[in-house]
């Protein structure tokens, strides 16, 4: 246990360490806004696209990687539904709480799997990101469209946004080139690259200064039915699927990162376009995060034991 919390003890420092800054040093939110910016424009689709241009496919089983995640996924967020059902949540905190159950933090995930795997683990984080990524974000829309009674223009307003969300563009990109087999293009290629070398450090400053305890109020139940169903359900059903279909440990070591990993910071700007429960989101990413300091590395130790 003490080797996995001091191998993945540089990630959750520097989410500690972005939120001092924040205190002390950057304190104004444009800053840190437009340092989010370039990250979600530039640096994380450079890193994603250097990826996914230049993986081998060949020794990947897809198809039994792909239901693993996604059944793990839909179990989540069911389970989160049911029981919000059954205790009478309103529709907007719900589609919140089932936001939480469901989807995952692509920054926190991918950097305890490139710390624990190396280059493995970035391929396969990677991969997994392909996967849930478009995925969730279109089941969410969906949804929340559903539950909410959101009116036709406004799905297909947040729909083209999803499709011209860069992160989705870059993986589909970098598959295409990696296809026509010109993801080792010199200069395409070294650009991407020291761009994907400044991602995961200045991600997770930002994901650090963006978390926010002051919302629990009144809220803390139900940031534990979502927080049960996304680091309780999402992973219990993942282990059960990867191993029934007898995954290799590390494909099962990285759908478990990504099914325990908190949910993603993306939910808070879907709930306030939605109108969701925007303050309950930004609780629920806070505490799933703060939770995920102990919960990644005991479930790392336990699966490698």
């Amino acid at each position: 246990m003490l080797n996995i919390l001091f191998l993945l003890a540089p990630i959750f420092l520097l989410l500690i360490l972005g939120k001092v800054i924040k205190k002390t040093i950057v304190t104004d939110e444009q800053s840190w806004f437009s340092m989010n910016k370039i990250t979600y424009f530039v640096l994380f689709p450079a890193f994603t696209f250097n990826k996914t241009s230049t993986m081998d496919f060949g020794n990947i089983a897809l198809l039994d990687y792909t239901i693993v995640l996604l059944i793990g996924f839909f179990s989540a967020v069911f389970i989160a539904y049911l029981i919000g059902k059954i205790v009478n949540i309103d529709p907007p905190s719900l589609t919140s709480i089932m936001q939480g159950a469901g989807r995952h933090n692509s920054f926190i995930a991918l950097a305890v799997s490139a710390q624990l795997l190396g280059e493995e683990g970035i391929i396969l984080g990677t991969i997994t990101i392909a996967i849930l990524v478009p995925f969730s974000n279109i089941f969410m829309v969906t949804v929340m469209s559903s539950m909410l009674h959101r009116n036709t223009g406004n799905k297909i307003n947040i729909l083209n946004q999803l499709l011209s969300n860069p992160i989705i563009i870059s993986i589909f990109l970098g598959l295409l080139v990696n296809y026509i087999g010109w993801g080792k293009d010199p200069i395409l290629y070294e650009i991407t690259k020291i761009l994907a070398g400044a991602t995961l450090p200045v991600v997770l400053l930002c994901i650090g200064a963006s978390l926010q305890f002051s919302s629990f109020k009144g809220q803390f139940t139900l940031c534990l039915l979502s927080s049960f169903s996304k680091m309780m359900v999402f992973p219990a059903v993942v282990y059960f699927m990867a191993t029934m279909l007898s995954l290799p440990l590390n494909f099962i070591i990285v759908a478990m990162i990504f099914a325990i990993s908190p949910t993603s910071p993306a939910g808070y700007p879907l709930a306030q376009q939605m109108g969701g429960n925007a303050p309950l989101i930004a609780a629920i990413i806070s505490l799933q995060t703060a939770v995920s300091i102990l919960a990644l590395p005991l479930m790392i130790m336990l699966i490698q034991g």
